[in-house]
């Protein structure tokens, strides 16, 4: 009985305060510029989105940090670029997306390439810049039920990417 009272508790706490961990992309955000040491990429970014240290980057050499409820990741990456092969391809493989991710865009030139689109309940948003022998990178997933309010986040972190 005493556990179940605990764990009762626990839910009641959790409910209440969700709501308020979830990234809150409405009004302005605490934008820092973020330079990767090893790779040398670096992009503008709202670090009230993404305060936690998330850890190394899932692919290449880089940093992942989340949103406080996990429910929005960045990576600032670098990787080599492929010999012949499709970015976009290596891309979807690279981050591990799910088999029934879909790319609804997809733009490439001599100096970058885009791709985004939908992964389950996430919307995953790449770019990368061609640079020499390596792409600098950064992937951005949130919520597809916050599509609207990430837009110009999203927006704004892509064109700030260097290398």
């Amino acid at each position: 009985m005493r556990h179940f009272a605990l764990s009762a508790v626990l839910a009641v706490l959790i409910l209440s305060y969700a709501p308020h961990l979830a990234a809150n992309t409405e009004g302005p955000h605490a934008w820092q510029r973020y330079h990767e040491p090893t790779s040398g990429v670096s992009v503008n970014m709202p670090r009230d989105l993404f305060p936690f240290d998330a850890g190394p980057s899932l692919v290449g050499t880089g940093h992942l940090y989340s949103s406080p409820d996990q429910s929005a990741f960045i990576a600032v990456y670098s990787v080599p670029t492929p010999d012949g092969g499709n970015p976009i391809q290596d891309l979807i493989r690279n981050m591990q997306l799910k088999n029934g991710a879909v790319v609804t865009y997809r733009r490439e030139t001599r100096r970058f390439f885009v791709a985004s689109g939908f992964d389950g309940d996430s919307i995953f948003y790449d770019r990368c810049n061609f640079s020499g022998l390596s792409e600098k990178c950064v992937h951005i997933e949130y919520p597809k039920k916050d599509i609207r309010s990430w837009d110009k986040i999203v927006t704004r972190i892509s064109l700030s990417l260097r290398s």
